[in-house]
């Protein structure tokens, strides 16, 4: 591994920044599907569909932001990114399980996607940008092993803060089938305040895209190198 690449303090809040978005696509993941299983009831077919709308949403911001990358720099794309996720977030944690999925629950999930899309691409090329050719593939498993990592140590201290939560409000931490209407009203409002807690990990990313200096040339080469490697032609 080049470590030397830690040294590069654009490339480090970067890193930073990967580590934490991968940890809020992880536990929007997750907690999209227990929300709507636990406290909208629906089945695990039906929490699966009405989640492809955050897919579709998300592939449409990773378009975006392809594109994007060309004309802005990498920070501003990611901050942008980061204020939509911020945005559904905030809105998500007004919600309850008596609202319909649509338009309620779907519009932070549309907004949300889009974010965490126009995120991605961005953080990505900037990890490679300046690398020569022979470190890119160690580079690209390193933005792997943190959006990998970031995923699983997010979503764990969002769900102590959602348990701690529903604890406090009277709720309990065993099977929902179980709970009565007091104790789902309190996994409700344990959920929603996760979410602020997903917001404030969004600003944090917006912190460390901050601190990336390169420029919209940088990376546009990055996207061009990686391009020509994945066709062969490097």
């Amino acid at each position: 591994m080049p470590f030397d690449l830690f040294f590069d303090r654009n490339r480090l809040a970067t890193f930073a920044a990967i580590f934490l978005a991968g940890g809020v696509l992880f536990t929007l993941t997750v907690l999209i599907g227990l929300y709507v299983q636990d406290i909208m009831g629906y089945s695990a077919l039906r929490a699966g569909i009405g989640f492809i709308p955050f897919a579709i949403a998300m592939g449409i911001g990773l378009g975006a932001s392809s594109q994007l990358v060309s004309w802005f720099p990498p920070r501003v794309v990611v901050i942008a990114g980061g204020v939509l996720v911020l945005g559904a977030m905030l809105y998500g944690s007004t919600l309850n399980g008596s609202m319909p999925y649509f338009p309620n629950l779907i519009m932070p999930i549309v907004v949300g996607g889009i974010g965490i899309g126009m995120i991605i691409v961005p953080l990505a090329l900037s990890a490679i940008a300046g690398v020569g050719f022979d470190r890119i593939g160690p580079t690209s498993a390193i933005v792997l092993m943190l959006q990998n990592l970031g995923g699983p140590v997010v979503l764990a201290i969002i769900q102590a803060v959602i348990t701690s939560r529903t604890l406090y409000l009277g709720g309990t931490n065993g099977p929902v089938k179980y709970m009565n209407s007091a104790q789902l009203h309190a996994l409700d409002h344990g959920y929603t305040y996760g979410l602020l807690w997903v917001a404030g990990v969004a600003i944090i990313v917006g912190g460390a895209a901050l601190l990336i200096g390169y420029s919209a040339q940088q990376v546009a080469h990055a996207q061009e190198v990686k391009d020509a490697l994945e066709a062969g032609e490097l």
